[in-house]
């Protein structure tokens, strides 16, 4: 009874951790060819992951016309 949902938690934070490891290498690259600072893309990439919650909250309440959820965030 717990051993499927134990497997789909394994297996997914499997992929989580080998996709964040491709993201970061694919990042450090990209840095590394323009020329900025590691640090500097580290700051916009965190920037970004702590506003998309809030975007997708916005974007779904307003697909789905409830204005009162999309103005309190």
């Amino acid at each position: 009874m717990l051993l499927l949902p134990s497997l789909i938690l394994l297996i997914s934070l499997a992929g989580l951790t080998l996709s964040a490891r491709y993201v970061v290498q694919a990042l450090s690259n990209v840095t590394k060819a323009f020329g900025i600072s590691e640090y500097t893309t580290a700051f916009i990439i965190l920037a970004l992951a702590t506003s998309m919650p809030e975007v997708s909250v916005a974007i779904s309440s307003a697909l789905q016309n409830a204005s009162g959820v999309l103005l309190a965030n």
